[in-house]
């Protein structure tokens, strides 16, 4: 099952299936500010999700089944009032089961990977009593493995190999290893970068030795970057947005000219360029 929050109040769900066509259906939501939404594991067929909702009175979790025959959802438990930054629910494999809720400040109730807003790459490990006959989670333990790129979004690939991909500045590509490096204390190692010129917070058209130049001021907080891009044949006309600024180049051989700028109201996040 695939399930896409389109819009406020309203849950798609798709159904996907080998060598099949896609079916879909919409169920209805009782809360319409949702911040992050979950599958979780179950021991026997229900369907399950958990989610952060807000509202007024602040940010809750809820726990739904999902009925395929009368595609409503049911609602299971509810926590009033978690963190007010509460943004993240992690399912939890089974034996356990449950949800890791992830707030600015606290974790709420074996090994998951989270990243902060300062660049610093952590583990998080669930202590769990395996001899009990239902087993549950003793304690929470989090260690913190080095400092990597802002992440956005972590993708864990295999062998101790995981994508950071970030926003403010490079994406990179880093390997966990098993003791730390002694010159820096830190088990992450770098193994490729990802340039991203985003977010562009300034731009300059330049001369040098006979050549136009294009210099951005790239990224945010500790991500930072000054980027020269040369101009090459075969580009020849460039759009670039640098916070409320979109600007309009022209390209010729070996050479950059601003045709126009425009300054809009709000910082712009995609271009979508087409023809008229």
């Amino acid at each position: 099952l695939i399930a896409l929050r389109i819009y406020d109040g309203t849950l798609k769900i798709i159904q996907w299936e080998d060598n099949k066509d896609l079916k879909s259906f919409n169920v209805r939501f009782e809360d319409l500010a949702i911040v992050d939404l979950s599958f979780t594991e179950t021991s026997g067929d229900s369907i399950r999700l958990a989610y952060i909702s807000q509202d007024s009175n602040g940010r809750h979790l809820k726990t739904v089944e999902l009925s395929m025959v009368e595609k409503e959802l049911k609602t299971i438990s509810k926590q009033d009032n978690i963190e007010t930054e509460a943004r993240m629910v992690i399912p939890v494999p089974l034996p356990c089961g449950g949800v890791i809720v992830v707030g600015q400040e606290t974790i709420l109730y074996n090994g998951f990977l989270l990243a902060d807003d300062h660049g610093i790459l952590y583990m998080l490990v669930l202590d769990v009593d395996t001899k009990s006959p239902n087993p549950s989670v003793k304690d929470l333990k989090i260690e913190s493995l080095g400092e990597t790129t802002i992440a956005e979004c972590l993708v864990y690939l295999d062998n101790g190999v995981l994508f950071i991909g970030s926003r403010f500045g490079d994406s990179q590509l880093v390997r966990l290893t098993s003791q730390p490096n002694p010159e820096n204390n830190s088990f992450v190692q770098i193994l490729q970068t990802f340039t991203n010129l985003a977010p562009i917070r300034d731009i300059a058209v330049m001369e040098c030795d006979g050549q136009n130049q294009i210099i951005t001021c790239s990224g945010a907080f500790k991500v930072t970057s000054t980027t020269v891009l040369l101009a090459r044949e075969g580009a020849k006309k460039l759009v670039v947005a640098c916070g409320t600024r979109v600007y309009y180049l022209q390209c010729g051989d070996m050479t950059i000219a601003e045709v126009a700028n425009v300054t809009l109201q709000d910082e712009v996040a995609c271009i979508d360029i087409g023809t008229i």
